[in-house]
């Protein structure tokens, strides 16, 4: 998963932010899990698994749309309980879809612009662009040679 794990790499160093995460879903237990973490919780997080329909990682996964988010504690949809786990602060994100084939892989999402600065819609486009590179990526791995060719 070396390519994955630079291209988050790199999409928080474009964004300008200190954190970030791949989730990928779990289509028999139904939820997403942490396979790929950037940032101070990166040697804890990873195997933690949240609902499918939990927080705004969850939302993205099941509305299949991007979102910004700028100020999570006061977003409905953020669930604390990550953050509760492992003592972190997520105060910013943006988040989008991995998708490939109709089908949504997880999501991946970058958190805490750097100086409490606002995510704008510029980081979500180039996020979504990575996004796409990664699910292709993605994709490619889990086919089998004989839908392959």
């Amino acid at each position: 998963m070396t390519l994955l794990d630079r291209t988050l790499y790199y999409a928080m160093t474009v964004l300008d932010a200190n954190d970030g995460a791949l989730l990928l879903s779990d289509e028999e237990k139904g939820d997403l899990v942490f396979v790929l973490v950037q940032g101070v919780v990166r040697e804890k997080l990873p195997g933690y698994r949240i609902g499918r329909n939990e927080g705004i990682a969850g939302w993205v996964a099941e509305h299949r749309e991007p979102v910004i988010v700028n100020n999570t504690r006061s977003d409905p949809r953020f669930s604390p309980r990550v953050d509760e786990a492992f003592d972190f602060e997520t105060q910013s994100m943006v988040c989008v879809p991995l998708m490939a084939r109709g089908k949504v892989l997880g999501v991946v999402e970058v958190l805490n612009k750097a100086g409490n600065k606002p995510f704008a819609e510029a980081d979500q486009d180039l996020l979504s662009i990575l996004a796409f590179i990664a699910a292709m990526a993605l994709d490619d791995i889990a086919r089998t040679p004989e839908e392959s060719g």
